[in-house]
């Protein structure tokens, strides 16, 4: 059965491109890219050229937004049911039949249409190790979520409801839930090494237009987060002046940033003379790149980190940390 990938950010669209390039002996595949990628069609046209795939489907939709055009109510129940409404009424979802479904973020629309239309799906994680924090998201072991998961309950996603057969991580090393026997370990780093030099010059087209500026240059890089939107910062200036911070001390030489897909923060307003990376690719793209030095590497608690294989000097804050500078009481 021929596989789909249903796609919500870049490093999505990565891990499908590799994987459909190392498994390329198995046929082409389809892909589904969400509305929330950050240049929809530039990425479309580009893998169109690619010829990777044999179908490519736009679904040109952001869950939040589609979510807030709902009918304003306080009842749940009710809020629920209008979602469904929604959800049969308002898409087309025929480019789902037949396929073998990977999904990354099944909280979605379409997530939601599966486990209504009691559809089976497998999963691949959101984010490099993801699972391993999986715990700020649910009490996946309380008895009021196994009954959401009986009754089938909208927001059993994360890979919890019954639907899904499957659960592909980086590792399963700390995950502790209780549906860990539908998780399925391939290494990540083990996966990009089966890439060849022309295989990932490919990958490295279709995500820039121009080569970065950095190659050969030692510097420091920071990998940012779009915290205050998160919530674990308490607005934007906030977040600037967290990141200002972190550079002034624990950053030197040259400071690359290499803001989140989802960051819209400039960061030139704390200088002009940082080098600011575009947001629209996934780091771990960078290990593909040929002579790239970097010194220092430094992130709140950003997963991609653990990606990166052209630094050794590593440091991850932690959220504690971040939540210490968030309510005032940080002292460095």
């Amino acid at each position: 059965m021929k596989k789909i990938f249903i796609c919500h950010t870049e490093y999505h669209v990565l891990i499908t491109l590799v994987k459909n390039i190392v498994n390329k002996q198995n046929g082409k595949n389809d892909i589904v890219l969400y509305g929330t990628l950050k240049d929809i069609n530039k990425v479309y046209k580009k893998l169109k050229e690619s010829n990777l795939f044999d179908n490519i489907y736009l679904f040109n939709y952001n869950d939040i937004e589609e979510r807030e055009k709902l009918p304003e109510t306080k009842n749940v129940i009710k809020r629920r049911i209008l979602l469904k409404n929604m959800i049969k009424t308002y898409y087309n979802f025929d480019f789902l039949k037949g396929k073998d479904i990977y999904i990354f973020n099944d909280s979605s629309i379409i997530g939601i249409y599966l486990r209504m239309s009691k559809i089976n799906y497998n999963i691949i994680e959101d984010g490099l190790n993801c699972y391993k924090n999986i715990y700020r998201q649910e009490d996946f072991n309380s008895l009021k979520y196994r009954v959401k998961i009986l009754i089938n309950d909208l927001t059993c996603s994360f890979g919890s409801s019954k639907y899904v057969k499957t659960i592909e991580v980086n590792s399963k090393d700390s995950i502790d839930v209780f549906f860990k026997d539908k998780f399925i370990e391939i290494p990540r780093k083990e996966m990009f090494a089966k890439l060849k030099k022309n295989e990932k010059e490919k990958i490295i087209n279709i995500f820039f237009d121009e080569q970065l500026k950095f190659k050969n240059t030692k510097a420091s890089l920071l990998l940012t987060q779009p915290l205050y939107k998160d919530g674990f910062l308490n607005d934007k200036k906030q977040q600037i002046d967290m990141y200002k911070y972190i550079i002034d001390t624990y950053m030197n030489e040259k400071i690359i940033i290499k803001p989140h897909p989802r960051d819209d923060i400039d960061y030139k307003q704390i200088s002009k003379d940082y080098i600011i990376l575009n947001n629209s690719f996934p780091v771990e793209i960078l290990n593909f790149i040929e002579n790239i030095s970097v010194e220092k590497c430094i992130t709140a608690f950003s997963t991609a980190i653990d990606a990166i294989e052209f630094c050794d000097n590593k440091i991850t804050l932690g959220n504690q940390w971040v939540q210490k500078y968030r309510i005032g009481g940080f002292d460095g």
